[in-house]
């Protein structure tokens, strides 16, 4: 993820935002927002971008979705790409099989627009874990679900757990830990730690692509419902990440707006080398290939 995603969404709302003080921040949340609902047993729309099925839904909806979810205790994976984790899929295939089992993929971004709309499907939003967290606290808050965050480092996480509650002050943080481990004995009491905490959603905060990996390979041992992997980098010692304006994230450029002072060459070339990808495909099928035989093509 290119955005520090708890941070962001507890800085910002859609609409409004106020600085407290130079170290704390509190978000005015828009509360009139109407609450859309979600049909469980309606397909969600999907589009498949180089092998990788993406789910195509409104950011309202892909919320409330998941709520419901850890709500009717369904055990759901959710995870959310951009081009440049699409780009590690091609030189990870452990990775590109983890993201095939998890149960909805949403992807955010213009790169992932612009492939979607390649096929013939317009992205109905901008769906990725810095935007979908706000929502999923609001409806954690008012259906009653506990959250569990798991990743980054322990002073972090509780930090992340102190922030959102301050936001959020009806919603209940069942429990919080770095995500890194010594030794496997110490990762099957954390798991148990997760399992006996009440939570209902368990966000995780790893780097791609250890997140979905770490996600794939210890779902059946975690009963919380929901799993959401939002991203690795939490960091909340950085105060200094903006949210886009609204027609900016709509249009899926939201990450470059937040991440303009930190671009770097590493950014240039992962953007270069997805757009290439997308451009040899049009050119040789005449819309998104399917994974590694996409692969195979541009290295003939």
């Amino acid at each position: 993820m290119l955005i520090t995603d708890i941070i962001h969404a507890c800085k910002y709302s859609n609409d409004h935002w106020r600085h407290a003080d130079s170290s704390e921040l509190y978000w005015a949340i828009n509360r009139t927002t109407p609450i859309s609902t979600s049909n469980l047993n309606v397909p969600a729309e999907t589009v498949q971008i180089f092998g990788i099925e993406i789910t195509n839904q409104a950011l309202r909806e892909a919320a409330v979705w998941i709520s419901q979810c850890a709500e009717r205790n369904i055990k759901t994976s959710v995870a959310f790409v951009n081009t440049h984790c699409l780009n590690v899929t091609f030189r990870d295939d452990a990775y590109r099989r983890s993201l095939m089992n998890f149960d909805r993929v949403f992807g955010y971004g213009s790169g992932m627009r612009m492939s979607a709309r390649s096929s013939g499907v317009r992205l109905r939003d901008n769906v990725k874990g810095a935007d979908i967290l706000p929502l999923i606290c609001e409806e954690a808050e008012r259906r009653d679900l506990g959250l569990f965050l798991f990743g980054h480092s322990d002073e972090i996480a509780w930090q992340a757990a102190r922030t959102l509650s301050r936001c959020y002050q009806d919603l209940s943080i069942c429990g919080t830990h770095a995500g890194h481990f010594s030794r496997p004995s110490e990762e099957d009491k954390v798991i148990d730690t997760i399992n006996r905490s009440g939570a209902k959603i368990l966000l995780v905060g790893l780097d791609v692509p250890l997140q979905e990996k770490w996600i794939v390979e210890n779902r059946h041992r975690i009963t919380v419902p929901v799993i959401a992997g939002i991203g690795g980098q939490i960091d909340y010692s950085h105060a200094s990440a903006l949210s886009a304006p609204s027609q900016l994230s709509s249009q899926g450029t939201s990450s470059s707006w937040a991440g303009l002072s930190q671009l770097t060459g590493h950014h240039i070339v992962g953007n270069a080398e997805y757009f290439g990808r997308f451009v040899w495909s049009l050119i040789t099928r005449g819309g998104a290939l399917p994974g590694k035989e996409a692969e195979n093509h541009i290295h003939q």
